[in-house]
């Protein structure tokens, strides 16, 4: 669910509180004043609903797994708590895998980094940015359970643009999570992509804020 300010969820708050948000806004509505471009910042919370159920379904094979380990259960007793014991042991171990430099390596590889852009894609139609009168739209988008953010420009950007001018708006904002100064990372993401896009498209005379400012957020 997308939301708005007035139904942010928990965790976002917790990763962006107000202040920061608000500079963020702050941002995207200063460099809009100086380009015809629109942005749109939104935040995913990303894979962690994906990650929990995988870990369900490893503990659930390593389960059937035990039972077929001749003597198991009668070592441990039908009872025991130690089954729970050696589950609990079990999820540990893939929690510190997947949070190991090594397990974040192995589990975002590219099938994920294409999952990501797809789901860019389609909060880039859902945004609306497909609308805009010169199509002129560009999306920052961040996951946080992948640390990862992708951009994405409509077909009036993309004639003068460049893919690769992005790096540095991806990076900018990637590095501000990593760091733990997620709004200050956004921030910056933001002027630097209208240090991108304000010489190929400037304000002109008439410059209408065609789209809500405000950082959005997908649960």
């Amino acid at each position: 669910m997308v939301t708005s300010p007035s139904t942010t969820p928990a965790w976002a708050l917790r990763f962006l509180p107000d202040g920061e948000r608000n500079a963020v806004e702050q941002a995207v509505a200063d460099v809009e004043r100086k380009t015809s471009a629109e942005i749109v910042v939104m935040v995913a919370r990303g894979a962690a609903p994906r990650l929990t159920a995988a870990a369900v379904l490893l503990l659930a094979l390593i389960w059937l797994t035990l039972l077929q380990v001749p003597g198991y259960l009668a070592w441990r007793g039908t009872d025991s708590p130690w089954i729970a014991l050696d589950l609990a042991l079990i999820a540990l171990v893939y929690y510190g895998l997947f949070r190991s430099p090594i397990g974040r390596r192995l589990s975002h590889g590219r099938a994920d980094e294409e999952l990501l852009r797809a789901r860019a894609v389609t909060e880039f139609y859902e945004a609306g940015l497909k609308k805009t009168a010169g199509r002129t739209g560009i999306l920052i988008y961040l996951s946080l359970a992948e640390r990862r953010a992708v951009v994405l420009a409509d077909a009036g950007i993309a004639t003068k643009v460049a893919p690769e001018a992005w790096s540095d708006v991806v990076e900018r904002a990637v590095r501000g999570v990593k760091d733990g100064h997620a709004g200050a990372g956004l921030a910056d993401a933001v002027v630097r992509c209208g240090d991108v896009v304000t010489p190929h498209f400037p304000p002109g005379g008439h410059n209408p804020d065609e789209l809500d400012n405000a950082v959005r957020f997908r649960d």
